[in-house]
């Protein structure tokens, strides 16, 4: 296990930071903002919480990040599809199975672009496997519709029929319409060396942005990931310290894209995760 990801209400961040301060967990400096109403506007969780010889704890109050991505929905939409169970004796929620494949599915194919190995994929094959029968997937499509990620489930469904031969409910046979080709290329990107995928599928979005001033504009989404506070000289100072960052992690991989020693393995890899982010679009 990577990390452990609990959704908390956005009312409640502050309380459920102080509890876990209180357990002796301590949150990860070089990402920590000072304010939470910083974070909440900039991301979708909390910068990580650690302590030695646990699991890291990410508290987040969505699943999706505020401006970034197409698909753009309330948390009230997470709660309203949760249910009730007992996790270590204690009672709590989870989300249902319609939202937790739903979930799933966006995780692996926007999120991560597929850069995630096989892992995932099993996990949605197993859902399917023991709870499809159980499951509403005419929730599951109108919701997919709703928040605008039919094609990134399309995808997944196909993937992993043919990987696994899952069984892809008659909501979904658009799933075996999948162009081949590129079904085969998203089966390379989950076996590929994902060493470098974080930075790849960010750049994914520039790298497929067609003109300069696509890919400019792509950038500054990157960095303002809201118009709104703008006016705000917090969310300012953040933007300053955020385009910084970014600059750090990105320029050696935008040098050996676009510099004059251009990197052909990291431009096939770049192309690659473009092509895939194109089609989910």
């Amino acid at each position: 296990m990577g990390d452990i990801d609990l959704l908390v209400p956005e009312a409640d961040l502050g309380k459920a930071r102080k509890i876990l301060f209180q357990q002796g967990y301590e949150q990860v400096a070089e990402v920590s903002y000072a304010e939470i109403q910083t974070e909440v506007e900039i991301a979708h969780h909390l910068a990580p919480f650690v302590k030695q010889g646990s699991p890291t704890i990410e508290l987040h109050w969505h699943i999706v990040k505020p401006g970034e991505g197409h698909f753009v929905f309330l948390a009230e939409e997470l709660w309203r599809r949760t249910v009730a169970c007992t996790v270590g004796n204690v009672p709590t929620l989870a989300l249902t199975k319609e939202a937790l494949f739903l979930h799933l599915c966006m995780h692996v194919s926007y999120h991560h672009l597929f850069a995630f190995g096989l892992r995932p994929l099993v996990d949605i094959h197993t859902v399917v496997s023991l709870y499809g029968d159980q499951m509403d997937w005419d929730e599951i499509a109108a919701c997919a519709i709703s928040w605008q990620v039919s094609r990134g489930v399309q995808m997944v469904l196909a993937v992993t029929h043919r990987l696994f031969n899952t069984p892809i409910p008659y909501q979904f046979q658009n799933a075996s319409e999948a162009p081949e080709d590129l079904i085969d290329l998203v089966i390379e990107q989950i076996f590929a060396d994902a060493a470098d995928s974080h930075n790849l599928t960010l750049l994914a979005k520039l790298y497929s942005a067609g003109s300069l001033r696509e890919r400019l504009m792509a950038a500054l989404r990157r960095v303002f990931l809201q118009p709104y506070p703008l006016l705000s000289r917090k969310y300012l100072s953040f933007v300053l310290t955020r385009t910084a960052r970014l600059f750090g992690l990105y320029q050696g991989d935008l040098l050996r894209l676009y510099g004059l020693q251009r990197d052909p393995l990291l431009a096939a890899q770049a192309a690659r995760y473009a092509k895939i982010y194109r089609w989910l679009q």
